[in-house]
């Protein structure tokens, strides 16, 4: 009996353990589940069930955006979402965001990004960070075009009336906002320098 029992034991233990292994390595149990990746299918049954359509832009939560959060920190400017306009600048049926990022000062606005949507996220499609000493600028839509306007200070124009105006206005072009025309103009009645917040 004790021989049988010296062999006995070896081969339960190896029995146990063996188990143990294929329990811990995914097989079986119920162990805890790693979620999936939104919209990712986990089987063939569910593709349908789980799979997200594209998200429309006014869906996107802007203010996360990599190239948004870049153009903030690199500006030392404010994302506000109140002055995001919302146009199909790209004539797909899809509105675009036009996001312009304050100096959250006198100065107005400092730059503006263009986002479309991209799947459950966004492709940049023009990005603007004119120099400092340009003043601030507004963005607006006309008549389906996109226009910057920037305020240009002359030696003796105070801070809140640039006597000069330059306007570029962008235009698709198929693969890209292009640069249509560049305009200055005289602005006697004082500077534009801030994005007017879009009516709903």
């Amino acid at each position: 009996m004790i021989p049988y029992r010296s062999a006995l034991v070896p081969a339960v233990a190896a029995f146990c353990v063996g188990v143990l292994i294929a329990g811990c390595g995914g097989g079986g149990g119920d162990k805890t589940k790693t979620a999936a990746p939104s919209g990712a299918a986990t089987s063939a049954g569910t593709v349908a069930a789980t799979a997200s359509p594209s998200l429309g832009i006014r869906e996107i939560d802007l203010a996360k955006v990599a190239d948004v959060e870049a153009v903030v920190a690199g500006t030392g400017g404010q994302y506000l979402q109140a002055s995001v306009i919302y146009a199909d600048l790209t004539e797909d049926g899809s509105d675009e965001a036009i996001v312009p990022i304050s100096s959250g000062g006198t100065m107005g606005d400092v730059a503006f990004l263009v986002l479309t949507p991209a799947g459950e996220g966004t492709a940049t499609l023009l990005k603007e960070l004119p120099l400092s000493q340009e003043g601030g600028l507004s963005v607006a839509v006309d008549d389906g075009r996109l226009v910057m306007t920037q305020a240009l200070y002359g030696p003796e124009d105070p801070n809140c009336c640039p006597s000069v105006l330059r306007k570029t206005t962008y235009v698709w072009n198929g693969t890209s906002l292009a640069v249509q025309t560049v305009k200055t103009e005289a602005n006697p009645a004082g500077g534009v320098k801030r994005t007017p917040v879009p009516t709903p």
